[in-house]
């Protein structure tokens, strides 16, 4: 054989050339789309795989030569999942318009992973779609992301609403009805209940519900009643969850006792405060429930907030109450009585301030009080006053202040000042007291005095002096002396 001859045989045809080259451009093609972790892919018109890049292989568990010429169906997908896809491929085709949508794919490590994914076509020389090409991307982690921001904002805007609608509330019966409709309503509960127990007494008392598509349960009943697995775990601090009250063999007569007021699922969040179970916050369902992790920790968190709210509630109404006696007893007292704050600005004022000097309480609040002092004695009032408030000494003065007929008394200040945790005045206490009387009564004894120190000495005039005038001189002295 020739040289010639043998270099004929070797050289590709150009046929032969044209599928070498088809051939190494599927080789890049496959190995740049499997260096991808993003599914890549494409389909005939009828919807079965003609390529899978390795990425989609390896989430599927099965080999190239498996997966081509077959449809999702076949390929062991689940039958509404398969007919979706088919019927998007078929849209495809049918429109020649891409379709972009959103599913999950259980992979074959066993885990669901959530994947975004597009059919696009791919037209022939005539416009007709001929095949259609893909890829999905793994978005489980985002929508995770974007789930857990979502429950995070909605989280906030119960809470903020929670705060808004709990504000200036002075009952504590108010603040359950706050909490549990707005809880409720949040978890799209049947019901969500506050409840009060007397573990010595065995008692437990549903204080108010919010309740949707089922009846209220509120009332007393036994607490032993819902069986040793609940007991235990409120009284150990812990959240009750269950999702299923009905497969419960150990507890055949709790499950019952749930069942009986139409609760399936729940969960009971107890409040445990000086080492004892002294209310809960349950969320109740009418069918069986899984609860995430968001829903237990956001009734733990809602529980607390309860529970601090309620006995801030208590604690203003026992303020309120112990200002109702003050005031009944400052009413009652004899003396004017007032109260300042910190700066040393009137806040309160008895009914003998309004009596006696005709100015209404609110007219007088502040520091417009010395207003109804005796001009003469108000500069030296006010700094007295002054004084005190700044050193935090008790103040103690006397003034005169102007009846509301025009007259004048005088009266004796006294304030005592309240300290707080700070080390700042919080308050002053104090009264004023008319001791008009008094002062002239002092004043009538120091004339009187005058008067016989005067006769006295007169007397010891008289007897000594010898002169008539001298004498008269005298007593004409102690005459004007004794006015």
């Amino acid at each position: 054989m020739t040289r010639a001859s043998r270099n004929q045989q070797l050289d590709p045809t150009p046929t032969q050339t044209t599928a070498l080259r088809l051939e190494q451009q599927h080789r890049i093609l496959d190995t740049a789309l499997s260096s991808m972790s993003d599914f890549a892919y494409i389909y005939d018109r009828d919807g079965r795989f003609l390529y899978a890049n390795r990425a989609l292989l390896d989430a599927m568990g099965v080999s190239h030569e498996t997966i081509v010429g077959k449809n999702y169906k076949e390929l062991g997908l689940a039958n509404h999942l398969a007919q979706r896809l088919a019927d998007q491929l078929q849209q495809v085709v049918a429109t020649g318009l891409p379709v972009k949508d959103e599913g999950a794919m259980r992979q074959a490590c066993g885990t669901w992973a959530e994947h975004e994914y597009i059919f696009l076509p791919v037209l022939a020389a005539d416009g007709s779609v001929e095949l259609i090409a893909g890829s999905s991307r793994n978005v489980t982690e985002r929508n995770r992301a974007a789930t857990a921001l979502a429950e995070s904002e909605r989280r906030f805007r119960l809470l903020s609403a929670l705060s808004d609608a709990s504000r200036g509330l002075v009952e504590p019966m108010q603040v359950m009805e706050v909490v549990t409709r707005l809880l409720g309503q949040h978890l799209g509960a049947s019901r969500c209940a506050y409840g009060g127990v007397d573990v010595a007494a065995d008692s437990c008392s549903i204080l108010h519900d919010y309740t949707d598509g089922c009846s209220s349960v509120v009332g007393t009943s036994r607490f032993s009643a819902f069986g040793s697995l609940t007991v235990d775990t409120l009284l150990s601090g812990r959240t009750l969850v269950l999702n299923d009250v009905g497969p419960m063999p150990n507890e055949a007569d709790a499950a019952a006792g749930f069942r009986s007021i139409g609760v399936r699922a729940l969960m009971g969040c107890p409040m445990v405060h000086g080492g004892n179970l002294q209310a809960f916050l349950a969320v109740h369902q009418t069918q069986p429930r899984v609860w995430r992790a968001a829903e237990i920790a956001l009734i733990e968190e809602v529980s607390v907030r309860c529970w601090a709210t309620i006995e801030q509630v208590r604690s203003h109404a026992r303020l309120r109450e112990s200002d109702r006696e003050l005031s009944r007893l400052a009413e009652s007292m004899p003396q004017m009585v007032w109260t300042a704050n910190g700066k040393g600005e009137i806040t309160y004022l008895n009914e003998r301030w309004v009596h006696y000097t005709g100015v209404s309480r609110e007219a007088s609040y502040g520091l417009r009080w010395t207003q109804s002092i005796l001009p003469e004695d108000w500069p030296a009032t006010t700094a007295e006053w002054g004084r005190a408030a700044k050193a935090g000494v008790t103040f103690e003065h006397e003034f005169r202040l102007r009846r509301k007929d025009g007259a004048h008394r005088w009266f004796l200040a006294r304030g005592v000042p309240m300290w707080g945790e700070d080390g700042r005045i919080e308050k002053w206490f104090g009264t004023s007291t008319d001791i008009d009387d008094k002062k002239r009564l002092e004043q009538e004894m120091r004339s009187h005095a005058k008067q016989q120190s005067l006769i006295a000495e007169f007397g010891r005039q008289a007897l000594a002096c010898s002169e008539p005038q001298a004498l008269f001189n005298f007593a004409a002295h102690a005459a004007v002396e004794g006015l």
